[in-house]
């Protein structure tokens, strides 16, 4: 087993930015507002290009977020005086070529959203934008669709949508009285189909991108299983559990409806096809499992990572100690083996739990893309910062570049794109590098 030090600028980098698996998706950097001063210019000017670096600067302000979505930065931020959550999103296109001097887009379009409230996810198809923010002014979250090409305003809906690959937007509002979830029309907001959404909350099931059934859960126990398209129950069941007493969990994972019973530390697995009872197993502090690699990995805050077989629910191999898994690729895991050793990170292979590589790095930085790129960032002195490409399927890593003048607030985004708040936090840096 190797160790990669990303300390050095002749090796392979460390980075500065911690990646999140439930994305949330969630949507969680900071970001800043004012124009970009001559200073923070003359900093990016001055980096010494490496061929095939693309590099921009557009402004932002300190309390401004950024999402990349495809071909475009947005940069969302609160109107100055505003009291009721008045927020403008300007679109930047991103640079396409190099360029000596630095560059500075303007915005493709700007748009403002009265009470729109904190920005805290983007979703993009079919060219348009899906905007969802959390208070403005609904009492919860609310999604607005923007025309991409435009920014011009199609429609708002109260509560959070969920788009996937294949086009088809879920939406599940939260109203106190008679929260609902259902289907609607992404080009108009119309409702295609609806019912009422159960105390115990909503869960998908995905394959491939595309949402391939919703399953909802009741306090009580009962369960039913639907298609996304039509809202037909398809499977229903009262599996008996009582998550009243908040010490229960039910998630579904891959094709399995899974209850994880705090007290007694047991998980009991279901086919989502019939509800029918696959196996049942004792994982001591376990609080949560999820897929990894064609396996299911049970977590827990105080105990070590074990992978289970999804058909028998057998642990193929356990980690020693606590560990938090960050992303998988192909037949590879990357996960924090010691979380009291913030700047080690392991990569392991998924069959057999063995470990191939350490990796010495401050932080790390994942796509909001599953299949996206795992980028790490490694201050240097100076306000240097060397930037780092994890390929996690091949074990391989590689020195990007090294640029001058990225504070933080980083975002990643699909090919190598990196965005960050600029050192003097009046504006955000953006580079490009060819693969």
């Amino acid at each position: 087993m190797g160790i990669i030090d990303l300390g050095e600028l002749r090796e392979s980098p460390v980075l500065d930015v911690r990646p999140t698996r439930s994305r949330p998706p969630v949507t969680r950097r900071p970001l800043w507002t004012a124009l970009a001063s001559l200073l923070v210019l003359t900093l990016l000017a001055a980096d010494q290009t490496r061929p095939g670096r693309i590099a921009a600067v557009v402004p932002a302000a300190p309390i401004a977020r950024v999402f990349l979505v495809g071909d475009l930065l947005l940069v969302a931020q609160l109107v100055a005086g505003s009291t009721e959550g008045n927020v403008e999103v300007a679109a930047y296109p991103l640079p396409e070529r190099a360029d000596r001097a630095v560059q500075r887009p303007e915005p493709e379009w700007r748009t403002l959203l009265p009470a729109l409230g904190d920005l805290a996810r983007v979703q993009a198809a079919a060219g348009a934008l899906l905007l969802t923010s959390l208070g403005g002014r609904q009492p919860g979250p609310e999604t607005v669709k923007l025309d991409a090409r435009t920014g011009r305003v199609g429609w708002r809906q109260p509560g959070v949508v969920e788009l996937d690959a294949s086009g088809r937007l879920l939406l599940l509002q939260f109203s106190v009285a008679a929260p609902t979830v259902g289907a609607v029309n992404l080009a108009t907001g119309r409702a295609l189909w609806s019912t009422p959404a159960p105390n115990y909350g909503v869960r998908y099931q995905v394959r491939d991108g595309v949402i391939d059934r919703l399953v909802l859960l009741s306090n009580d126990g009962m369960v039913e299983v639907r298609d996304p398209a039509s809202g037909a129950i398809t499977h229903r069941a009262n599996l008996g559990y009582d998550v009243s007493n908040d010490e229960q969990r039910v998630e579904v994972v891959g094709d399995l409806l899974l209850n994880i019973e705090g007290p007694t530390s047991a998980v009991t697995a279901y086919d989502l096809d019939g509800l029918r009872r696959r196996w049942r197993v004792f994982l001591p502090l376990a609080s949560y499992l999820e897929s990894c690699a064609g396996l299911l990995c049970a977590l827990g805050v105080n105990g070590g990572l074990r992978a289970l077989d999804p058909m028998t629910g057998a642990v193929r191999w356990s980690t020693p100690g606590p560990a938090t898994l960050i992303a998988e690729r192909g037949d590879r895991l990357l996960i924090l083996p010691d979380r009291r050793a913030v700047t080690r990170y392991a990569v392991l292979d998924a069959a057999t739990g063995r470990q191939l590589v350490v990796l010495n790095a401050n932080e790390l930085l994942a796509s909001d893309d599953a299949d996206g790129p795992l980028v790490g960032i490694r201050r240097r002195p100076g306000g240097r910062s060397v930037v780092v490409g994890l390929d996690l399927a091949a074990t391989r890593v590689r020195t990007v570049d090294v640029i001058t003048g990225a504070a933080g607030g980083c975002v990643v985004g699909s090919g190598l794109t990196l965005v960050c708040q600029r050192t003097h936090g009046t504006s955000y840096g953006i580079w490009r590098w060819s693969e």
